[in-house]
């Protein structure tokens, strides 16, 4: 799923279980698998809901690698 489509509940539900101040300048990441097509959804850690909708990114197909796979 992608951010602009987290509901109000999921994002308060990451707000919870996250400490701000430690999150702040970092990336989180959401990898989503439709019809074997990957895409990868990266935005800010210490967005807010309204920062949601505009500041995020997304990489499809081979565009994005696991971090594992290059180890």
């Amino acid at each position: 799923m992608r951010p602009d489509r987290r509901s109000p509940d999921e994002v308060g539900a990451a707000r919870e279980t996250t400490d701000r101040d430690s999150v702040a300048g970092r990336l989180a990441a959401h990898v989503e698998v439709q019809d074997g097509e990957r895409a990868c959804t990266l935005f800010p850690a210490d967005a807010d809901a309204d920062d949601l909708v505009t500041e995020w990114m997304t990489a499809e197909g081979d565009a994005f690698v696991s971090v594992a796979d290059r180890r």
